[in-house]
């Protein structure tokens, strides 16, 4: 299997963060048969302050391009809420989500 990765990121004062991949895999299953996927994902990730709380909201486009296969897309989303904790001397992140 050999995978190929290119990524792009952009931030917005830490409040907005943008970013865009694209990654090329290619297999060989067994002999004499090849496949090939082309993956262009798009993540972005909003985090908001709540006080002594931080909210996040995270989604990720994918477009997957496949041979042999058929293409498809993606959609995925995760909702997740910080608050940090002390923990003797060191200041740790608790997340639920």
């Amino acid at each position: 299997m050999t995978r190929t990765k290119s990524f792009r990121s952009l931030s917005s004062g830490g409040l907005l963060l943008i970013a865009a991949s694209y990654l090329h895999i290619r297999t060989q299953p067994s002999e004499g048969r090849r496949a090939y996927e082309n993956r262009l994902s798009v993540p972005f990730t909003l985090r908001v302050p709540l006080g002594r709380f931080s909210l996040s909201d995270r989604n990720l486009f994918e477009h997957r391009l496949r041979h042999p296969g058929g293409d498809s897309n993606r959609y995925r989303n995760k909702l997740q809420l910080e608050h940090a904790a002390k923990m003797g001397s060191q200041t740790e992140s608790i997340c639920g989500g």
